[in-house]
């Protein structure tokens, strides 16, 4: 998974320099303030303000592209939050050099690269890796919200046939050297289990499936408050001493407050399934 990402950066950052052209959320039990979403104006204003200095890449002599996202512009487009992302995809649409926003995307919709992006493939060209990723996409952003319903499904299904059901041991998310089990126990653990694989391609789908999550969580579901939590950030946070009942209230009253801080402006065309 490392290689795929450093692939991908690495394609972004020699387009770039050839001249080829962390989302938002209160503690639980506070709501966010309403504001209204920023306009394609102001948008463009800060990505211009922002790319001008991303151009300038190719003058530097590493490969780290932190520093990208520590420049005022960028992050006064995150702060201007998910409502601009359709602008943002109008960008990537007209310019192929615009790709370098996925990195906005991601940080507004936490969606993982692997759930868009193809595995990078060798024997293709700089411009074409850049196109085949641009495809990718527009390809995601266009399937909408029936495409995210679609690729949850398919998670939940893998999910549910892994699970432990029994022992109540269920591995539900890992780090490097953590795992983490229902009731939050921790123990330290060599590698990521089947289990927990399904867990993590389920919350690397990103805000794109809160609401079914949610739906989810609803039905009593409470192995999946921690999935929850991943998407939105932490900021969601109950307290570990929280009693079942509690944790689900706990995330429907949180969703009720913030969702429209985090539900994703597809467009309107996304009604139907994709093809």
């Amino acid at each position: 998974m490392g290689q795929h990402k450093l692939a991908w950066i690495s394609l972004l950052a020699v387009g770039l320099s050839a001249g080829s052209a962390a989302a938002q959320g209160p503690p639980v039990g506070t709501a966010q303030t309403a504001a209204p979403v920023p306009t394609r104006e102001q948008f463009l204003a800060s990505y211009r303000a922002w790319f001008r200095n991303v151009t300038n890449f190719g003058n530097r002599s590493d490969i780290n592209l932190g520093w990208m996202h520590e420049v005022p512009e960028y992050r006064a487009m995150v702060d201007m939050g998910i409502g601009i992302l359709p602008y943002a995809i109008e960008q990537v649409r007209e310019d192929r050099r615009a790709l370098v926003l996925w990195d906005l995307i991601h940080d507004l919709t936490h969606t993982e690269y692997n759930q868009v992006f193809p595995p990078f493939k060798s024997g293709l060209s700089n411009e074409q890796q850049g196109e085949r990723a641009r495809q990718a996409l527009l390809q995601w952003w266009e399937g909408g919200a029936a495409r995210a319903k679609q690729q949850f499904d398919g998670a939940i299904a893998e999910w549910d046939r892994l699970r432990d059901t029994k022992s109540g041991r269920t591995i539900l998310f890992s780090t490097d050297s953590m795992l983490y089990y229902e009731g939050f126990v921790t123990t330290l653990a060599p590698k990521e289990t089947p289990a927990g694989k399904a867990y993590r391609e389920l919350y690397e789908l990103g805000a794109p499936v809160l609401p079914y999550l949610v739906e989810r969580i609803e039905t009593g579901d409470v192995q999946l408050v921690p999935a929850f939590q991943k998407i939105t950030a932490g900021k969601f946070a109950p307290p570990d001493w929280q009693t079942r009942e509690e944790r689900i209230a706990g995330v429907k009253q949180w969703w009720e407050a913030n969702r429209a801080h985090w539900l994703v402006p597809w467009p309107e065309k996304t009604d139907k399934a994709p093809k």
